[in-house]
């Protein structure tokens, strides 16, 4: 580390000029100015950004984080890796969340190409892209939102073989999958490597959500047997809207987070059934 280097950074910190009360009375550090400053010295970005934190200086881009989330917060999300499998209607909005959250490290696991029919909800298709492989996409989408995080991606298939090698180091394991056989196996590699397990899926105008740690009831009270599960949900017969997966999506990155920083009330030991037809919200605890 330049033996300079936090006065470099104090030196560059200067207090919001734009109209931003979240930032009353705070010290900021720009992209502009962190990314100028990580050319000089030869330092990611991500520990710069690390690093003024730590000093009480804010990363203006999570200036309008604070105070919901404490700078020691906002270290610890840096400091985080979340595994997203799936990057369709609920993965590619997770994976914006988390992103402008300032999850640090993202793996994300997708084996599919974007076509028409995921124009309707799946945020980060375009008929630009339309061809274009999800995962690659999303690495782009990242890289976009802020160049500093570390990307994992992999655009093929998750399975057996190689489920465990996909989710390594994650801190928590993200299911926005389509197929319930391989929700099943993420969920026993989550309980089999002592993480934290956030699944989500919809079907027209209604979702459920959970958080399952090991040893928690699990997916097999929706689905019972995993051998007997099938391979699609209802979504296969009723479709799936655009309100219905972003909301979802936006619930399940915000269980993500929670898992994260251990703050806050995840869904744990319970299911939330949501129907936006009926404007109804229920929390069914598992016994």
């Amino acid at each position: 580390m330049p033996p300079d280097l936090d006065e470099r950074i104090r030196r560059l910190a200067r207090k919001p000029v734009s109209v931003c009360p979240d930032a009353a009375g705070r010290s900021v550090i720009s992209v502009k100015d962190i990314a100028r400053l990580s050319a000089e010295v030869g330092m990611a970005g991500k520990a710069l950004a690390l690093r003024a934190l730590k000093m009480g200086i804010i990363p203006e881009r999570y200036v309008r984080n604070m105070d919901t989330l404490s700078p020691a917060d906002q270290v610890r999300l840096l400091k985080s890796h979340a595994a997203v499998i799936g990057l369709g209607g609920l993965g590619g909005t997770v994976t914006e969340i988390l992103a402008r959250a300032g999850v640090g490290t993202l793996t994300l696991v997708d084996h599919d190409s974007f076509e028409d029919h995921n124009l309707n909800r799946q945020i980060m298709s375009s008929e630009a892209n339309l061809g274009e492989s999800k995962a690659d996409v999303a690495m782009k989408r990242v890289q976009e939102i802020d160049h500093f995080l570390d990307v994992h991606v992999h655009g093929g298939y998750l399975s057996e073989e190689n489920a465990h090698v996909l989710v390594q180091g994650a801190d928590v394991i993200v299911d926005c999958l389509d197929s319930i056989p391989a929700r099943f196996v993420l969920q026993r590699i989550a309980g089999e490597t002592d993480r934290p397990f956030v699944s989500a899926a919809v079907a027209g105008m209604s979702a459920h959500v959970m958080t399952i740690f090991p040893g928690d009831p699990g997916l097999e009270v929706l689905y019972g047997n995993p051998l007997d599960a099938p391979e699609k949900g209802i979504e296969t017969v009723i479709g799936t809207l655009p309100q219905t997966a972003i909301m979802t999506a936006g619930i399940e990155g915000s269980e993500v987070i929670k898992v994260l920083l251990n703050k806050g009330r995840p869904i744990r030991g319970g299911i939330l059934m949501i129907d936006l037809q009926e404007n109804s919200f229920e929390l069914m605890t598992l016994d």
